[in-house]
């Protein structure tokens, strides 16, 4: 079993003195108030960027707006209740969790509700959950349990490595039938992630990394739709009729905001001429209404959130809760480098929210309740959490005689 890098273990590896947990707790209530800044900004950005659709498909400019305060009322119990429920109970529930979320999956490729082209939801009216949101934060809290039990065995690929990564493909598997490609990638982020910081052997960590690469690649280019949006990404206006529609329109309202922007409730691109205004390309309306400016603040407050958890992370308890903020920092910072980077053309879109100011209900849940949990460690960086010996004599049944270390040969 490989050590954690020099480099990288001074941002993992748990301290438990007092100016940690201080560091700690400082770091938490910046986190808070960055979020709380872009919950608030959300919902003053759906009032303009929803309100002719909204007025459009339900007669009402304020529909949209309404549903997502409704949503952010519920993302904000969540928030609370991950914020001070006990680590210890979240961490034996890391295998319910999973069932759960597997079980989810499933029940959507069979009686999922339908959109776009995809089966992704569940629920009636608008009161809607997609469950691979869900699904990120179920991963996330499952793995690192089980890499915090298992990440100092003697045969880490037979007891670490192949049981998760099963996990995992059966789980991306599930998602990519309904077909959903971003939400499979931020959940191999996780996987990832997680690998490299209990800092496994590294000839492993890349035989699996560029086994997923290539399956990854292949599978993306495999269908006609899917390779017709990468080459909307590597030439947009020479599709701007078509594939590239959507991405033009973006660039052209990212454009037209210049430094300060056209103002609130200026934005052209709320009018229909940018499909998804409200969801997946905000990032475009933020630039538009507020400029430059305002669309570089946005970035700001990532970076701000990214080294919070991290500097949360440093200073955590154990491993498990280490690896947990890891984990749902990752998840949402690089959510967020994926959906900017496709709205401003530098990456190919993947249909993934921006957190916490799409509009949308389970995402948002998802990441206010994730926060809770970064806040949650933060709040007791001074308490060790137990290992979840349900789940591991779980995996050990259901994993252990297939990937059971072959016995040395004798000699």
């Amino acid at each position: 079993m490989a050590t954690v890098p020099a480099e990288f273990s001074k941002f993992l590896l748990p301290r438990t003195a007092t100016t940690g947990r201080v560091a700690a707790q400082h770091a938490a209530l910046l986190l808070q108030i960055v979020t709380a800044l872009f919950v608030g900004s959300a919902l003053v950005l759906m009032l303009s960027a929803s309100s002719v659709i909204s007025t459009a498909q339900y007669g009402s400019g304020l529909a949209l707006f309404e549903r997502q305060v409704f949503w952010t009322v519920l993302g904000s119990v969540g928030f609370f209740y991950f914020s001070r429920v006990d680590l210890n109970r979240v961490r034996r529930c890391s295998i319910v969790l999973i069932v759960l979320v597997l079980g989810a999956l499933v029940f959507v490729q069979v009686a999922g509700k339908s959109a776009g082209g995809s089966s992704r939801w569940i629920g009636v009216s608008f009161i809607r959950f997609q469950p691979t949101e869900f699904a990120k934060l179920g991963f996330a809290i499952f793995a690192a349990d089980f890499i915090a039990c298992r990440e100092r065995s003697r045969h880490v690929l037979a007891s670490l490595v192949l049981p998760l990564g099963s996990v995992f493909a059966f789980m991306a598997i599930l998602v990519l039938a309904q077909p959903d490609l971003g939400s499979t990638i931020m959940l191999a982020l996780i996987f990832f992630v997680l690998l490299f910081g209990a800092g496994i052997d590294g000839r492993i960590f890349l035989w699996v990394f560029s086994s997923t690469v290539f399956f990854s690649t292949v599978y993306a280019l495999a269908a006609p739709y899917r390779r017709q949006r990468l080459l909307s990404f590597l030439s947009p206006f020479h599709h701007e009729s078509t594939s590239g529609y959507q991405l033009v329109q973006s660039l052209l309202a990212l454009g037209s905001g210049h430094l300060t922007g056209t103002g609130f409730g200026s934005s052209s691109a709320t009018w229909g001429f940018l499909p998804n205004a409200q969801t997946d390309f905000i990032y475009a309306v933020i630039g538009n209404q507020y400029g430059y400016i305002g669309a570089l603040l946005v970035i700001v407050g990532f970076l701000v959130f990214g080294a919070c958890g991290m500097r949360i992370a440093r200073n955590a308890s154990d491993r498990f809760s280490s690896l947990l903020v890891l984990a749902i920092t990752t998840w949402i910072v690089a959510q967020a480098v994926i959906n900017i980077g496709g709205v401003i053309s530098v990456m190919p879109e993947t249909g993934i929210p921006l957190p916490f100011l799409s509009f949308g209900g389970s995402s948002l849940i998802a990441v206010l309740a994730g926060v809770g949990l970064i806040v949650n460690v933060a709040r007791h960086s001074a308490t060790k959490t137990k290992p979840n010996e349900l789940a591991q004599r779980t995996m050990t049944g259901i994993f252990g005689r297939v990937f059971q270390p072959a016995p040395p040969r004798a000699r």
